[in-house]
């Protein structure tokens, strides 16, 4: 019984934890990529614009960013930038 209320205060605070996530948008597609934005994260300055965006590679994506990044990114299927 000792153990009852610290278990049941931990239930109570994990239970209550937020999360967030982004809420990515679909945007467009080219040959090598498909493109989604996170529009939550949009932020506009003066005539300046900073969004989120994340690519998910096609094979021929994957292979031509490997091409020129080296090697190591031949794998690479889903990146994340910062666009401005």
């Amino acid at each position: 019984m000792k153990w009852f209320f610290p278990i049941l205060i931990g239930f109570f605070l994990f239970g209550y934890s937020k999360t967030w996530g982004a809420d990515w948008k679909y945007y467009g597609q080219t040959q090598t990529a498909s493109y989604f934005g996170d529009v939550e994260s949009i932020i506009r300055q003066e005539s300046i614009g900073r969004v989120w965006v994340k690519a998910v590679y096609s094979e021929e994506g994957r292979l031509d960013e490997g091409r020129k990044l080296g090697r190591k990114y031949w794998n690479l299927t889903i990146q994340s930038l910062c666009w401005k």
